[in-house]
């Protein structure tokens, strides 16, 4: 005989939709361990994640450290690209009694690309690559993210910009910029190490190697700006009021005491940057490294300058005597406070 339920009979049994609801908490009680799963899951994603990404991101630095190191044998002519020896001369001691004497392969250098311009090397520092530069201004941006083969990279290249139209050869600021790359400290990431006057003593000259000449640079000033410095603005003109306004503020705005002035206003001035960041507070800004112009040598070996690196002539034009440091045999390292690759330039964003 079939059973009913009299839904009036308080013990008759509640049907299935009739029983209790449960609360959310009685729920998460009941399921507990769903809940380790699903943190454990989480966690082994965020690992997995983060060792892929780091994975990816040593791959990169060890393709841009061998790219480095594949152009400057190509440069020094001893090797092929591609082909380094581990085993020979460490790099540095080729060259460093006396950097004015180094020569490079010009011919093999720009038929891997005709855009290098020159080559830029600091002795006792990390510093030693082809300076690129673009044939138009529009594209000045483009080795912010590209190599010297015009492969992308994160890394960039170090590059000067475009001269500006119709002052190619009368522009008397000479800007190189390149990227704070500390994840492997290659490019320009070594150059805030200038906050430290202990790291200018033992590398204060910079050499620019070009066809025709090799120039010899001496660092006189150092500072922490912003993107919106004078130094950004191209171009400046010998003689010019805004020339000395820019030497000016190059000079009142160093760090330290290099017992060094600055060139004149009928002199070139060279400025090296990169990005950084603010010491007191972490908030995002440039780097200027400032040199002016003591020697220079043909590439037949002849002295282009009469100027010597001992002595230097003030923005009067009265010659002044200076303590310049010896150059030193190597430089402790010196910690970086950067951990990501940064663009350097007035108008980039990094």
């Amino acid at each position: 005989m079939a059973r009913s339920y009299n839904m009036s009979n308080p013990n008759t049994p509640k049907m299935p939709d009739e029983q209790p609801k449960k609360s959310m908490a009685d729920k998460i009680k009941s399921h507990w361990y769903v809940i380790p799963i699903l943190l454990g899951i989480g966690v082994i994603a965020s690992v997995s994640v983060f060792g892929v990404n780091k994975y990816k991101e040593h791959d990169e630095d060890v393709t841009i450290t061998r790219t480095w190191e594949d152009i400057r044998d190509v440069a020094d002519g001893s090797e092929e690209a591609g082909e380094a020896d581990d085993d020979t001369v460490e790099r540095g001691q080729m060259y460093s009694t006396d950097p004015m004497k180094r020569e490079l392969d010009w011919d093999a250098l720009k038929a891997v690309n005709d855009e290098v311009a020159c080559w830029i090397y600091i002795p006792n520092t990390e510093v030693d690559y082809p300076v690129m530069q673009v044939k138009k201004w529009s594209d000045n941006e483009y080795y912010l993210d590209h190599d010297v083969y015009k492969k992308p990279s994160s890394a960039g290249s170090i590059y000067m910009p475009a001269p500006v139209e119709g002052y190619e050869d009368r522009d008397m600021h000479q800007l190189i910029i390149g990227h704070h790359f500390s994840r492997n400290n290659s490019m320009f990431s070594c150059l805030v190490n200038y906050k430290d006057k202990s790291y200018w003593e033992v590398a204060p000259y910079i050499y620019l190697y070009y066809p025709d000449r090799v120039e010899k640079w001496l660092i006189y000033s150092t500072f922490h700006t912003t993107q919106e410095d004078i130094a950004y603005n191209m171009p400046y003109e010998a003689s010019t009021t805004l020339y000395k306004e820019l030497l000016d503020h190059i000079e009142t705005s160093k760090e330290y005491d290099t017992a060094t002035n600055g060139p004149t206003v009928t002199a070139k001035c060279l400025t090296l940057t990169t990005c950084d960041r603010n010491s007191s507070d972490g908030s995002r800004g440039r780097f200027l490294v400032n040199a002016k112009l003591v020697d220079t040598v043909a590439s037949d070996g002849s002295d282009k300058t009469s100027m010597s690196s001992t002595s230097s002539v003030s923005n009067d034009e009265t010659p002044v005597e200076e303590s310049v440091p010896a150059e030193s045999e190597n430089v402790d390292d010196v910690t970086d406070e950067n951990s990501s690759a940064d663009a350097s330039t007035g108008s980039a964003s990094n």
